[in-house]
């Protein structure tokens, strides 16, 4: 299967790629990172440089493809101004979103955020309703990637509601790689008084990686 994965250089792209192209796909990766002259190794995927904020370089990188995996995001919004985090995140996913349904693609995986329901960067104190939170759980975002990533999955929605395409909105907790879990999970895991902003949850980056090939 063509593949397109977005975000392709991030946390989460890089292993997405892997393990899509370790399934057999032909995967053709996608991010602003400017590509480099060399020649491609053989087993790895083919890399376009977009900017998916703009319709036709989106479009462009769609075409073609069989299924999308979109990844790409500004991944947190503290470190740009609220209106930079929120325009970015949701005309990239509208303008790729956009080009699958015209272009007849048949599924796309969103990948949305934990922070959906109310965790992590609210400005206001968040209690979940329950515990365990699963998707059922209503939806308080407040932050502008918060919100960025539910208006997302209601794109997805809307995208199924109109055409043919298959959408799922994958909603992971705190992403940890090998070379972090030290850093972020072990306050909490030495001291059990550490507070958590999302209940102490967290998913590896290679289990979510499984996740989006199945």
């Amino acid at each position: 299967m063509k593949v397109l994965i977005t975000g392709a250089h991030g946390k989460v792209g890089r292993a997405a790629t892997q393990a899509l192209l370790d399934a057999g796909h032909d995967v053709l990766a996608t991010d602003l990172t400017r590509p480099g002259f060399e020649r491609r190794a053989e087993g790895t995927a083919r890399y376009q440089m977009a900017d998916l904020t703009d319709a036709g370089e989106a479009f462009a990188v769609v075409s073609g493809v069989d299924a999308v995996v979109h990844v790409a995001a500004i991944p947190e919004p503290t470190g740009n101004p609220a209106h930079v985090v929120f325009r970015t995140n949701l005309m990239a996913t509208f303008n790729v979103l956009e080009a699958a349904v015209r272009f007849g693609v048949k599924r796309f995986v969103n990948i949305s955020s934990e922070t959906v329901p109310g965790f992590f960067f609210p400005e206001r104190d968040f209690l979940p309703d329950y515990a365990p939170v699963d998707e059922e759980h209503p939806v308080h975002p407040q932050d502008p990637y918060a919100l960025s990533k539910h208006f997302g999955e209601q794109l997805m929605n809307a995208a199924v509601e109109r055409s043919d395409i298959r959408c799922i909105s994958l909603r992971p907790s705190w992403v940890q790689n090998e070379g972090n879990y030290e850093q972020n999970l072990g306050p909490q895991v030495r001291d059990a008084a550490v507070l958590s902003p999302n209940l102490w949850s967290y998913i590896d980056v290679y289990d979510l990686a499984d996740a989006i090939v199945l």
